[in-house]
């Protein structure tokens, strides 16, 4: 059985006020456009981890350093209870690959401080496609690498929506015990 997981509110918490209040964000300091720009370019890979810190830290006024620790803020510990049930599942055969609105200096803290991140077997992420989900080809990516996967988990209605279009069993994410019941179910149903 493969599981295809998003990673955000998925698999680890994202702390989206804490890395924008880092930048001197708040709601009395909206988000720039050009800031918000430059952070969807880098999303779709418009723009490499070089560019993006430099002019990030032009348009922040922080140096790259500064930049980098704000950036990675946002990525917070694994959803509580979400490495036990990976582990478990892994350890009865079941296979786990992202599917993820993300970008390198993401993906490189994910890999370092995810405890399960070693079991997951491969990505398909929007800034190596150029394309973020709900885009249909990003699911496309992930079916040429990997075939239509017997599950899909994402916390966001939208890109449940767009897997269900290409006739994947997409589930939205409301939490541990609902994900290992979906999964304890499809692999009873795989018997």
């Amino acid at each position: 059985m493969l599981i295809a997981l998003d990673i955000g509110n998925v698999c680890i918490q994202l702390h989206f006020a804490e890395s924008e209040a880092a930048f001197g964000f708040d709601p009395e300091h909206p988000i720039p456009e050009d800031v918000v720009d430059l952070c969807r370019d880098y999303a779709v890979g418009a723009v490499s981890t070089e560019q993006f810190l430099s002019e990030m830290s032009l348009l922040t006024n922080r140096t790259e350093k500064e930049v980098l620790e704000a950036w990675n803020m946002e990525i917070g510990a694994a959803i509580p209870g979400m490495t036990e049930a990976v582990r478990d599942f892994a350890a009865r055969g079941v296979e786990f690959v992202f599917l993820s609105d993300t970008n390198d200096l993401h993906m490189t803290k994910i890999r370092r401080s995810l405890p399960f991140a070693n079991l997951v077997k491969g990505a398909i992420l929007s800034q190596e496609v150029g394309v973020c989900k709900p885009d249909p080809e990003i699911y496309s990516a992930f079916e040429e690498k990997y075939g239509v996967p017997d599950l899909y988990f994402d916390d966001l209605e939208k890109n449940i929506a767009g897997a269900k279009k290409r006739n994947w069993n997409a589930v939205q994410f409301t939490g541990v015990s609902q994900f290992r019941e979906v999964v304890e179910q499809a692999l009873a149903q795989d018997h």
